[in-house]
């Protein structure tokens, strides 16, 4: 990925909403949409389009909902519901009452020797590093612990309920990677769900049984011949 594309895509994703520069923006977008009578993607990213940053770029929809909940937070009243859920970002994502987090294991080499496979510096094999999934990856050095807990984050800024998660582990042929690593990635990951840290696996379990954010499924990438 470019250096001027990667700044891009950092200052809409990762910048954070300035209530104080921005607030009379955001209010203008928010009047907007409550006069509306009816607010659809379409006629939302209308709305926004009229009211651009100084510099010409417009506010994200986790942007939005981020300033809308610093906005409210500073007026001590509760967020309203139909607005906050307009302003959810892929809100199909979570349809199923389930929050998937994607996180990447270190790089590590993969028997497979298949022609059409990406095998990139510093990224497991068939990742691509200007891959959103391998960037975020790649930016916490691939520490389960940091994955986790800051998609679990970002998924709630964006609108979605992370009481139940689905941790998808991908990155590489799982199966290949020593069991020690195994362990100590799956107990890091449950960790961050937890909110504490625990000295086995199994206790990680336990611990998340009655966490916040529960773990109900968990999926491992892997190759055909490699599942024992």
């Amino acid at each position: 990925m470019s250096r001027q594309r990667e700044a891009t895509w950092r200052a809409v994703h990762q910048t954070p909403f300035d209530l104080e520069r921005h607030g009379n923006l955001l209010v203008a977008i928010l009047d907007e949409m409550r006069a509306a009578p009816e607010l659809s993607g379409e006629h939302l990213a209308r709305i926004v389009r009229r009211h651009p940053l100084p510099d010409g770029r417009i506010l994200s929809k986790a942007q939005l909902l981020t300033g809308y909940r610093q906005l409210c937070a500073r007026d001590g009243r509760a967020p309203d519901t139909e607005l906050a859920r307009c302003l959810q970002v892929k809100p199909t994502r979570t349809i199923s009452g389930v929050a998937p987090v994607t996180v990447l294991t270190e790089p590590f080499p993969c028997p497979g020797e298949c022609i059409f496979c990406p095998a990139p510096d510093g990224m497991p094999k068939s990742y691509l590093p200007d891959e959103p999934g391998a960037m975020r990856a790649a930016a916490h050095e691939f520490d389960p612990y940091a994955q986790t807990a800051s998609r679990v984050a970002a998924m709630a800024e964006i609108g979605h309920n992370v009481d139940k998660v689905e941790l998808l582990i991908l990155g590489g042929t799982w199966s290949c990677y020593p069991e020690a690593y195994q362990e100590w990635f799956v107990r890091r990951c449950l960790d961050a769900l937890n909110g504490v840290e625990a000295r086995s696996l199994e206790e990680a379990q336990r611990l998340n049984e009655v966490a916040p954010h529960r773990n109900v499924g968990l999926v491992v990438e892997t190759r055909p011949d490699c599942i024992t």
